[in-house]
């Protein structure tokens, strides 16, 4: 009976500490953003907009060397600058097998925490030999204080 009671002890620990640590960071709700382009440069890059004028620059830049000028989608998509940020980035060229998604966006205090997962294949994959941009897009409530963006990488297998 006295190690079932500190079993149920422990457990009931873990579950008030996992509690707590859930409460200590507000996680945030963002979209990812498809756009119709990869943004082609050598090394990893990342842009925080913050503003309609620079959101166009940075959209119409991009989708401009790849889509013909009367496209539809050379118009870039509007979202209200005031309450939200765009935050664009990219792995630069490299051999296929690579990805980039967002891990999390959270707060804590008055910090907006932002990871993203880097997604390596282990080179045992069939995979294409062409050269890959990977970017990605995301739109976030505006943070209130400071930013700050993580990365970390994970490898995938395949059999």
């Amino acid at each position: 009976m006295y190690k079932f009671w500190i079993a149920a002890v422990i457990v009931y620990s873990s579950l008030c500490l996992v509690s707590t640590q859930a409460t200590a960071a507000n996680v945030f709700s963002y979209a990812q953003i498809d756009v119709p382009f990869d943004v082609r440069v050598d090394g990893t890059w990342v842009k925080v907009i913050e503003s309609r004028e620079a959101w166009e620059a940075f959209y119409r830049e991009n989708a401009g060397k790849y889509l013909a000028p009367e496209s539809e989608l050379n118009i870039p998509p509007q979202f209200d600058f005031d309450a939200y940020t765009v935050i664009a980035g990219g792995l630069g060229a490299g051999s296929a097998g690579r990805s980039l998604m967002i891990e999390y966006v959270k707060g804590g205090g008055s910090t907006t925490y932002v990871g993203a997962l880097v997604l390596r294949s282990d080179g045992g994959c069939s995979i294409t030999a062409n050269v890959t941009y990977p970017t990605i897009v995301i739109l976030l409530p505006k943070p209130q204080g400071r930013l700050q963006l993580f990365s970390r990488e994970a490898v995938f297998f395949c059999k």
